[in-house]
This record gives C-alpha cells, sequence and structure tokens, in this order.
C-alpha cells in the first residue's frame, strides 16, 4: 500500500467476466469487518479501481461495469478487445503498446476504446510489445500513469488533471515521446 492502495487479486485463470474480482470487493469487505482479520479498521468504505493486463484487462473492465457505481476508475492494460464497454461508467485509461501483436493497438481502439464513455483514454508507447507492461522496464513506463489515474479519480487529487488533460504541463502524458498515439475525451 506504499501508494495508498489495497491490491486484491483473484486466484483464477478466468478472467474475461469479470466476476472473480468483482468478488474481491466482498472479500475486503468481509475482511474488514472481521475482527481477527489485519486488515480490520484500516480499509475505508468508498469508490474502488480495476486494474489489469490482457485477460485481466477485460476482467478488469466487465468487473467495473458489474460493480457500477462502486467503482472509481478502471485500467486495463493491453486487454483483450470485444467487450461491451458501454456498460463502465467509470474513468477509463487503457493501455497499448505499439508492437503487440496480441491486442492490437486497433482492436483496443476499435472493440473497447471507441464504445466507453467519457472521461477515458487511450494511450499508445511506441517500441512495446504484449509483454512490455508485465516486465520490469515496461512497467515502469505506464506505472506514474497508473497510479496518477488512481488517485485522480479514486481520492480525488485534482492537481493530477493535468497529467492526463493539459498539454501545457510538459509531465501531462500528452507531451510523453513515449507514447506515440493518444485518444482523449475528457
Amino acid at each position: 500500500a506504499s501508494h495508498g492502495f489495497v491490491i486484491c487479486g483473484p486466484d483464477t485463470l478466468n478472467l474475461f467476466n469479470g466476476r472473480d474480482m468483482a468478488d474481491c470487493i466482498n472479500l475486503l469487505e468481509r475482511e474488514q469487518a472481521d475482527v481477527t482479520s489485519p486488515l480490520n479498521g484500516i480499509l475505508r468504505d468508498g469508490p474502488v479501481g480495476f486494474f489489469g493486463h490482457s485477460m485481466g484487462g477485460r476482467g478488469a473492465a466487465a468487473a467495473a461495469a458489474q460493480v457500477g457505481k462502486s467503482s472509481a476508475a478502471v485500467v486495463p492494460m493491453q486487454a483483450a478487445p470485444f467487450y461491451d464497454t458501454s456498460r463502465i461508467n467509470s474513468p477509463i485509461f487503457f493501455t497499448a503498446g505499439s508492437l503487440d501483436f496480441i491486442t492490437t493497438p486497433f482492436a483496443i481502439r476499435t472493440t473497447l476504446y471507441r464504445g466507453s464513455n467519457p472521461p477515458k483514454m487511450m494511450a499508445t508507447l511506441g517500441g512495446a510489445g504484449h509483454l512490455n507492461p508485465v516486465n520490469f522496464v515496461g512497467g515502469q513506463q505506464f506505472t506514474p500513469y497508473v497510479i496518477a489515474w488512481f488517485k485522480l479519480y479514486i481520492e480525488n487529487m485534482q492537481q493530477l488533471r493535468t497529467l492526463f488533460w493539459n498539454a501545457s504541463n510538459p509531465d501531462s502524458i500528452l507531451n510523453d515521446p513515449q507514447m506515440v498515439r493518444i485518444d482523449s475525451v475528457e
């Protein structure tokens, strides 16, 4: 929780429907209420975010749609395409890699990003393949933006808005030379 978030991930091979990921919220609520749990009394009630890569990215989107208003933000990294993202009413930040031939930027843009509701953003990292986000080097390229997205929309840290929506901020993702394409609607 070094960034103020508690991470809960399901132990499953079926992340496509998001059910197991959404069930993590119930698990955390039970742990919060259990006086014998180390999480008792330290979790705050409130909005949640969903994050996942590839199949987990699709599961994150599906989980956000299932929990509805409880979801404050979702980040599907290089997510498996072909999901009805119009059911998600949370700010959504898609990532893609320009050299990803498993979940191509075109597939993500046309089957996920275009149907999603604003605020939404899709950032395509130049030279990145499908596994870049999960290896040490690739993970570092998106990590600051993912953390900022969650802090902006879950913790309402409005000072972070310029990282995504203001090109005059030199630190904005809009000015990041590693990103070869940014699509966004605030």
